[in-house]
C-alpha cells in the first residue's frame, strides 16, 4: 500500500507562525525595559525603546524563514547530535551577524530621520559577540520549539493516517459503509472523477490530479471505489 509522507515542508506557514510568537516575545520585552525605566525615572526612555525593540524585532523576523529551513534541513534527531550541533552553530553565528549588521544600519538610518540624532551602537567588534550570545539563545529556543512540533505534528499524522487506514479496509471488506460527510463538499466528486481516468491504484496521481484534497480523505474515497467494485458489493 502507497504511504504518504508524514512530513510536508510548510516552510512559510511555519515562518508566519514563528512571526507570531516573535512579535509577542518582542511586545513583552519591549515593556519590560520600558517599565524598568519608568521604575528607575528614566525620562524620555519610549521612543528610543521603540526604535531599538523595533528594529531588533523586525531585522530577527526577516531572519525567520532561514531559521526554520536550517531546522528541516539539519533536524535533530534525524542525525547524530554531534554531526548537527556543529552544522547550527554556524547558521547561529551568520545569521547573529546578518541580525546584528540590520539592526546597526537601521538604527543609524532611523534614528536621524526620526529626530534622536545619531545612534551610539558601540564598537562592533565587541558588539557582535555580545549580541550572539543572545541570538544564541534564541535561536536554540526557536530550534527546539519548531523541532518538537514537528514530531508532535508527525506522531498525529502517522496515528490519523493508522486509523484511516484501518477505517479503509474495514469499507473495502464492506464491513463498514462510507459516510459522505467524512469527506469535505466537491472533494469527493473531483477525487473520483479524477480516479475515473487515472485509476485508483496509486493515491499519489490522484493527490496530484486534485491537491486540495488530503491524503486521508483520498484513502477513504479509493476504498469506497474499490469496495464497489469487489463482488460483495453487488
Amino acid at each position: 500500500m502507497e504511504k504518504p509522507a508524514t512530513r510536508q515542508p510548510d516552510l512559510w506557514r511555519t515562518s508566519r507562525v514563528a512571526g507570531l510568537i516573535t512579535v509577542v516575545g518582542a511586545s513583552l520585552k519591549f515593556w519590560y525595559l520600558y517599565l524598568d525605566d519608568l521604575s528607575r525615572h528614566r525620562p524620555n526612555m519610549f521612543a528610543q525603546r521603540v526604535l531599538e525593540e523595533g528594529t531588533g524585532f523586525s531585522t530577527f523576523a526577516v531572519l525567520i524563514p532561514a531559521i526554520v529551513w536550517a531546522n528541516r534541513k539539519f533536524r535533530f534527531g534525524e542525525q547524530h547530535w554531534y554531526k548537527v550541533a556543529p552544522i547550527h552553530l554556524a547558521i547561529a553565528v551568520v545569521l547573529s551577524f546578518c541580525h546584528t549588521s540590520l539592526m546597526a544600519i537601521s538604527r543609524m538610518v532611523l534614528s536621524p530621520l526620526l529626530g534622536m540624532g545619531s545612534y551610539d551602537y558601540g564598537e562592533m567588534r565587541w558588539r557582535y559577540p555580545m549580541e550572539f550570545s543572545n541570538f544564541i539563545v534564541l535561536y536554540a529556543v526557536f530550534i527546539t520549539v519548531l523541532t518538537l512540533s514537528d514530531y508532535y505534528r508527525e506522531l498525529r499524522g502517522r496515528q490519523l493516517a493508522t486509523v484511516v487506514g484501518m477505517v479503509a479496509t474495514l469499507i473495502e471488506q464492506g464491513k463498514l459503509e462510507f459516510r459522505e460527510d467524512w469527506i469535505r463538499p466537491g472533494v469527493r466528486e473531483r477525487v473520483e472523477s479524477a480516479a475515473a481516468q487515472a485509476g485508483y491504484q496509486w493515491l499519489k496521481p490522484l493527490k496530484e490530479s486534485v491537491p486540495e484534497a488530503t491524503f486521508d480523505e483520498i484513502r477513504l474515497i479509493v476504498a469506497k471505489l474499490r469496495s464497489q467494485a469487489l463482488p460483495h458489493s453487488r
